[in-house]
């Protein structure tokens, strides 16, 4: 189970995004509790200074994903160019992206990212993270638009414990490309603690063992996460608790 550091920044919807918190001060603690691996917000590595860079490139805990905000309209080039040149320097083997949300646009979406993905090293898989709000929300037309790409470049992220989600479908379209799971549950406008929805969680690990799934999980949110007055130290205690939580059902699921 990896960290998905934007889940401790207080200002991840904040127009600035300017970090909160220098995820290098956090890497030993994320180690202790038993994640093992980060998922980096993009804007804990490009609004930091060089020093805190440096720090990042020899985390003892590996970045596994690059959590990217990067477009993919053709005025957004520079950025790619500069998110591309990070994945090099601290050699992360997979980032995540997102298209955006019009249908118009989606030939320039796909022509941009495989522009992109030649500047990134040859062995970076793609994380398409498929959710409402993008032209990938629903498994058949993310199934049509990413058969233009290898199954071992381009991979799927889903939201296995969001209600709405159905994996069967996911699975039934994209089972060879889904590699990620984003984990969190949000009901009635706030997020939650997995154990305080179990039952559903529960039931979603039982279908992932059904579909022999055998990738890889983030902790994308939490109890007390975008709630007033958040407090960054009880938010990571719950994704600790939600960890846990998550690791004993795996166990039992075995």
């Amino acid at each position: 189970m990896y960290i998905n550091t934007v889940l401790l920044e207080k200002n991840r919807w904040a127009d600035d995004k300017q970090p909160s918190i220098l995820i290098s001060e956090w890497i030993e603690t994320f180690r202790r509790s038993g994640f093992t691996g980060i998922e980096l917000w993009h804007y804990h590595v490009t609004r930091v200074e060089e020093e805190e860079v440096k720090k990042l490139a020899k985390s003892k805990l590996p970045i596994q994903i690059f959590n990217s905000y990067v477009s993919f309209t053709d005025e957004d080039e520079e950025e790619r160019a500069q998110v591309a040149s990070l994945i090099h320097t601290l050699s992360i083997p997979r980032v995540k992206i997102n298209f955006g949300s019009k249908e118009e646009e989606l030939e320039t979406y796909v022509s941009n990212l495989k522009r992109w993905m030649t500047q990134l090293p040859s062995s970076c898989q793609i994380l398409c993270e498929c959710h409402p709000g993008t032209v990938l929300a629903s498994p058949q037309v993310a199934r049509e638009v990413l058969s233009e790409f290898s199954p071992s470049k381009v991979q799927v992220i889903v939201h296995p414990f969001h209600e709405s989600v159905q994996l069967n479908k996911w699975f039934t379209y994209l089972k060879m490309r889904i590699s990620h799971m984003h984990c969190s549950v949000y009901e009635k406008h706030k997020f939650h603690c997995l154990k305080e929805r179990a039952e559903l969680v529960q039931e979603r690990i039982r279908q992932l063992q059904f579909f022999q799934y055998n990738g890889t999980y983030s902790l994308e949110f939490t109890k007390g996460v975008a709630e007033e007055n958040e407090n960054t130290s009880l938010v990571y205690e719950h994704a600790v608790q939600d960890l846990n939580f998550i690791q004993a059902l795996q166990e039992v699921a075995r």
